[in-house]
């Protein structure tokens, strides 16, 4: 199982490059957006597995730390991907549907155990890291309660579900490999979150304001550029 998990998350770390630069809903983007997404499902289920084996099997307070953050992870990145895939396929805001309730409720609950078992053990990175599950999940309910009248929301969507999914392969990565590339373990769980949070909201600013540009030339347009990524 770690043997596959390391395979397959060393594809997803690969891949998750190339839909960034390639243009926006051209077939290469779809393509490797299809292998990223694949590759990261298959990472969000063995990392599931891994970290419930975790918590059984090592019941050291180090394993246990490591299992329940390491199961958080697996939530909020699966939560992302999805999110991000749903609303590209479907072109609607993604919490319109009582599953997309349940994981943005699972989401804010994982956040939520993460910042309790951060402070009760004195852990500052679990207690800043469940932010991410904390917020996320609130603004996911809060959509789902009043879904965005923005016609373009579902690619603002799209994109901070996948970037947050790259966000996660990429922590992963740095935290694996410190002990062969030297990075101190602290900033190796909160950097990829400390720049590519900001980094999201800075992309997402920059659609905004071009598919704004568009409307205010032609009223009439639907400013979609290209195809749409993963559409069949």
């Amino acid at each position: 199982m770690r043997t596959l998990h390391i395979a397959v998350g060393s594809l997803a770390l690969a891949s998750m490059f190339v839909p960034m630069v390639a243009p926006k809903g051209g077939r290469l983007h779809r393509s490797a957006g299809w292998v990223f997404a694949g590759s990261m499902a298959i990472v969000v289920v063995t990392a599931a597995i891994l970290s419930v084996t975790r918590l059984i099997v090592d019941r050291t307070p180090g394993g246990q730390a490591s299992g329940v953050f390491l199961l958080y992870l697996s939530v909020i990145t699966g939560s992302g991907i999805y999110g991000g895939l749903r609303a590209v396929r479907k072109k609607i805001h993604p919490g319109t549907s009582p599953i997309d309730l349940a994981i943005a409720l699972v989401q804010f609950a994982g956040g939520a155990t993460v910042a309790g078992y951060g402070l009760w053990w004195h852990q500052p990175v679990f207690a800043g890291l469940s932010l991410i599950g904390i917020v996320g999940g609130i603004g996911s309910v809060r959509r789902w309660q009043q879904p965005s009248s923005d016609r373009m929301q579902w690619w603002f969507d799209h994109m901070s579900g996948m970037l947050g999914g790259s966000i996660a392969a990429t922590t992963a990565f740095l935290v694996n490999t410190t002990a062969y590339t030297g990075i101190w373990p602290i900033a190796a769980w909160l950097a990829p979150t400390a720049i590519g949070v900001p980094g999201i909201a800075m992309w997402v600013r920059y659609y905004e304001r071009r598919f704004r540009s568009r409307t205010d030339r032609d009223p009439m347009s639907i400013p979609v550029p290209t195809a749409a990524p993963y559409s069949r």
